[in-house]
């Protein structure tokens, strides 16, 4: 239970800035099959590439946005089913909190 937790919390901390959750909102826009270049990505949220960069790096290795290399350009997209499983353990907690308090 408390390695699930820990997990959880390292995924949340990859949330816990407003550049991230830009980069997220905005890939989450996008169709799977139409990935973004990193340029784009920091124009749209309007960050430099290399903040973009640093983020992308870190919210891949949390496994929320996969990178496909293609040469020495790399295209980001947002991992649907990790997003969607934590989307849904955030539920069951916010869930059972609500039903805590009444």
């Amino acid at each position: 239970m408390y390695e699930h937790s820990h997990h959880l919390s390292t995924l949340l901390e990859a949330l816990a800035d407003e550049s991230r959750l830009r980069i997220l909102e905005l890939l989450a826009t996008r169709a799977p099959e139409e990935p973004l270049h990193l340029t784009l990505i920091a124009h749209l949220t309007q960050i430099t590439q290399a903040m973009a960069g640093h983020h992308l790096k870190l919210l891949e290795a949390k496994g929320l946005v996969d990178r496909v290399k293609r040469g020495k350009y790399s295209t980001f997209t947002l991992n649907r089913e990790k997003v969607s499983a934590l989307t849904n353990t955030l539920l069951v907690i916010l869930k059972g909190l609500r039903n805590e308090s009444i």
